[in-house]
């Protein structure tokens, strides 16, 4: 099966138009296709993820994508017929369970931001134990998650997500964006971990 992953477009996903195999099973986005969180922004990027090769597509929010945040009812307000859109949901495709959520640990607020280990833990404990792929916005600590920060390298990653993340015996991939100057694959404990921030590139999961 092939798997290709993609995030944090910020409105340059036609970049990707072309690197996008033909053959692709699942293309994944986690999330931030927006910029200016327009909702013709998001409305153009729907359209073309959906003429994207893939059996099936996957789409979780990020904290720049405001026009899913407002909305009381994504699938009544945006045409996302053959995307599975997932908000802290699961689902099972070709007998892999998967698990997408948008939050994000921030200081300041925006779309599916959290602030606390509280409010983190209210969210993370809820994914499933069988979750094989699991599909969030931002980065689990230590894993992909660095940037400089006031001169100073700093992990951006969730402490409380990478606590749960140990009670998944059978996750096989964590894919996420967010903390785009840490993008790459890294290969801990037999789980591939996959940061696609970057709008210009895939990262091919097979």
């Amino acid at each position: 099966m092939k798997l290709i992953h993609i995030s944090d477009t910020h409105g340059r996903h036609r970049e990707l138009t072309k690197l996008i195999p033909s053959d692709t099973d699942i293309l994944v986005h986690s999330g931030d296709w927006s910029h200016f969180e327009w909702t013709e922004e998001t409305e153009a990027f729907l359209k073309w993820f959906k003429e994207m090769p893939g059996k099936h597509k996957i789409l979780v929010s990020g904290n720049h994508d405001g026009p899913f945040s407002k909305s009381a009812d994504v699938y009544s307000e945006f045409d996302l017929e053959g995307v599975h859109y997932l908000e802290n949901q699961s689902i099972e495709i070709e007998g892999i369970k998967f698990y997408g959520s948008p939050n994000v640990r921030m200081d300041f607020e925006m779309s599916f931001t959290y602030f606390n280990d509280s409010e983190a833990l209210s969210l993370w404990k809820n994914i499933p134990e069988d979750t094989e792929v699991l599909i969030t916005h931002g980065p689990a600590h230590g894993t992909l998650d660095q940037n400089i920060s006031s001169g100073k390298v700093k992990s951006f990653g969730c402490k409380i997500l990478e606590t749960e993340l140990q009670k998944l015996k059978k996750l096989k991939l964590h894919l996420f964006g967010h903390v785009h100057e840490a993008k790459g694959v890294e290969k801990k404990n037999g789980v591939i971990f996959s940061n696609a921030a970057t709008g210009i590139q895939i990262h091919q999961i097979h």
